[in-house]
């Protein structure tokens, strides 16, 4: 097969979220000698640095198509209203394009197959930033409408689809989220670990949240958990600090206020965005991973800290509850007090927790970039023929 990638969020040096999603899709398929693989992105405005970025692609054997006529912000703008072909920049020679982000613009050639991970924007729409409700509404229909196959990543994501945007089933193909366990086994040395805790002023024990700061992530309710934990115990300073690591995202100012008005600047740290061998140890140093959010399409960071060996706190809200199974503690993202006893099972009932491990251990490999990799190769050449 001949496939081509619309690549623009691969571009992306501190990649979070879809942009991993899509650099392993991307990765598996170029792996097969029978696809001819290409990435398509519009160059115009990226520094030689970032463009640098796909050079990791080539290096792979996928042909990078740039585009260097027009920006792509410039055309993100204007095909909604005027009819731009997407062929005038980068040809119509492959069987079908991919397209990670939402949506297709007009005049692609070939077969095309749109990912929609999640609809946030129509089910907690206070979570999502007002311009990105806007241009799902311009846009998210009419690519729907041209698309020959929608991707998901959760039965949970294809069944908001089916409802919420009135698409088939068999229009729909689940492709779930993977995860690397051989990276998150701890194969770090001590001093290693070490340097790592030092640079962020951490004790032996810590609970650790991995995303985004951003209301959708419920990171408030969290800090509110927290806070009732220290109060609750005879001794606050023996309390495992809270380690915030992800960047800030839009909304988030509630967070910071939260922390300085109760006084938990030297409980709780926040270390911005992490690289990759800094989030392995991360998560296998922490005492507990919690990821309490409203609303999330799949949730790759409780998997990847299932696969580290650490406990992991969920919500039992949308697609969290079928990715964890029962290997993880689940709670009402409302209920403070529910927040609060996990927390609490997670410092002081070893046993309990050894028992999550185990089970966590087992259910990780359902989820492999391999077996996702095959799935949607097999939907494309379906998609093709």
């Amino acid at each position: 097969m001949k496939i081509a990638f619309e690549s623009q969020l691969l571009l992306k040096g501190n990649k979070t979220g879809i942009a991993w999603y899509a650099d392993n899709i991307v990765r598996e398929l170029a792996q097969n000698p029978h696809n001819v693989c290409q990435c398509n992105f519009f160059s115009v405005g990226y520094s030689e640095e970032q463009l640098k970025i796909m050079k990791a692609y080539e290096n792979v054997g996928i042909k990078l198509n740039p585009c260097n006529k027009l920006n792509y912000l410039v055309y993100k703008l204007i095909w909604p209203i005027i009819h731009v072909p997407y062929s005038w920049f980068f040809g119509g020679e492959n069987d079908v394009t991919v397209f990670f982000n939402y949506v297709i613009p007009p005049g692609v050639k070939g077969r095309k197959a749109l990912y929609i991970y999640d609809l946030a924007h129509l089910a907690y729409p206070s979570t999502v930033r007002f311009r990105t409700r806007i241009w799902f509404k311009i846009v998210l229909k009419k690519s729907c409408q041209r698309a020959d196959m929608i991707f998901t990543i959760s039965e949970f994501s294809k069944k908001e689809i089916v409802e919420r945007m009135n698409i088939p089933e068999d229009r729909i193909r689940v492709i779930s989220c993977g995860v690397d366990a051989k990276k998150f086994e701890n194969r770090y040395s001590q001093e290693e670990v070490k340097q790592v805790k030092a640079k962020y002023n951490l004790a032996d024990n810590y609970f650790l949240y991995l995303g985004t700061i951003e209301p959708r992530k419920n990171v408030i309710n969290l800090l509110k958990a927290y806070y009732e934990l220290q109060k609750s115990e005879n001794t606050s300073r023996n309390i495992p600090k809270l380690v915030l690591a992800g960047v800030k995202g839009w909304k988030c100012k509630d967070v910071y206020e939260f922390v300085n008005t109760h006084n938990l600047q030297e409980k709780v740290i926040f270390v911005g965005y992490v690289e990759e061998h800094e989030k392995v140890i991360l998560l296998n140093a922490a005492i507990g991973f919690v990821f309490i959010s409203w609303y999330e399409g799949f949730g790759i960071p409780p998997l990847e800290a299932m696969a580290s060996g650490t406990p992991v706190m969920i919500s039992n809200r949308s697609a969290l509850p079928e990715v964890v199974g029962d290997a993880a503690i689940i709670v009402d993202p409302e209920r403070i007090d529910e927040i609060t006893a996990g927390l609490k099972l997670m410092m002081y009932n070893r046993e309990f927790c050894d028992a999550l491990v185990t089970k966590a251990r087992e259910r990780v490999p359902l989820y492999s970039w391999q077996r996702s990799g095959a799935i949607i190769e097999k939907a494309l050449e379906e998609l093709v023929r």
